[in-house]
């Protein structure tokens, strides 16, 4: 006759299978872990999941609208790019942190959509605008677009993959609706100087155009790392304001034309502008040649 179990034994037993199907009394239940391998394609080779772009969340920075922008050209220079009559720039900074791709970005203005859209010019480029401005954070890239303008501007967003993702607040709507136009009416440089003195240019400038705007031009022209002028003028009127000229060359003109009339050319999206200015020795120059020995003068010098 069989023997019946004992009750400690029935519990343990019962101990057992409820560690077995553990989670059973809190109403969630735990597949045992196993060590099936990841599934595979046909080559054998695990899949990489496949992240759409327009799921991309590209980290926005400054969003600006303007009618010009300084960038950098050949061998370390600066040049400014104008927009074409009638238009203005929008641009904006972003982080790429995922996926992002450049032309999923749109702006929408009332409901008209644009794409992005590089200004038209020599050396111009987003990436060139990305390595100037200072308007872009560190390790940012740049979408732009060119504008017309037009008389008015209830709304304009920034999107990408159709999503909003920025509104243009009241003053840049506001840039959207005028063009503004500059001339230069005068620029000028001391008459003489001497290579350790600063050089400072006195310029005039009018805003003709129809909406309030920043004059912005280099000097001298093709130099490296020149000066960036920027002038805010308001639509209709005229300023009159000076800047001090430098280079970031280790060789200035000055220094290489002392005793010459050295031409600096002040260049704009709306064309140029040349001064002259006659570069003198400097005195402790002058008093060294004055003692001098009159032999050391007249001796050649060596090639």
């Amino acid at each position: 006759m069989p023997s019946t179990p004992s009750r400690r034994a029935l519990l343990g037993s019962l101990a057992g299978l409820c560690t077995g199907f553990s989670g059973c009394l809190d109403g969630t239940f735990q597949a045992p872990e196993t060590d099936a391998p990841a599934s595979t394609d046909e080559a054998g080779t695990t899949p990489t999941p496949v992240t759409s772009s327009d799921d991309a969340e590209p980290r926005l920075g400054t969003v600006w609208v303007t009618d010009s922008v300084v960038h950098v050209a050949a061998v370390d220079s600066l040049v400014v790019t104008g927009a074409p009559d009638g238009h203005q720039f929008v641009f904006a900074g972003y982080r790429d942190d995922s996926d992002v791709l450049p032309e999923r970005f749109g702006l929408r203005i009332d409901g008209d959509r644009r794409a992005p859209e590089e200004p038209k010019g020599s050396y111009v480029s987003f990436d060139t605008i990305a390595r100037t401005s200072d308007r872009v954070g560190d390790g940012e890239t740049v979408t732009g677009f060119v504008v017309p303008v037009r008389d008015t501007v209830e709304r304009a967003t920034l999107t990408y993959a159709g999503r909003p993702m920025r509104e243009l607040d009241r003053r840049a709507r506001r840039r959207l609706t005028g063009d503004p136009t500059f001339a230069v009416r005068a620029f000028s440089l001391p008459d003489r100087l001497s290579p350790t003195e600063r050089l400072v240019a006195d310029l005039t400038v009018a805003n003709v155009g129809s909406r309030d705007g920043t004059f912005r031009a280099t000097a001298p022209q093709f130099a490296v790392l020149p000066t960036v002028v920027e002038h805010e003028i308001p639509a209709g009127e005229t300023a009159q304001f000076t800047t001090a000229i430098t280079w970031g060359a280790s060789a200035t003109p000055m220094q290489r034309s002392v005793g010459e009339e050295l031409t600096l050319t002040l260049s704009w999206s709306g064309g140029t502008r040349t001064a002259t200015v006659s570069v003198e020795p400097t005195v402790s120059s002058r008093l060294s040649r004055r003692l001098r020995p009159r032999s050391d003068r007249s001796r050649p010098g060596r090639g």
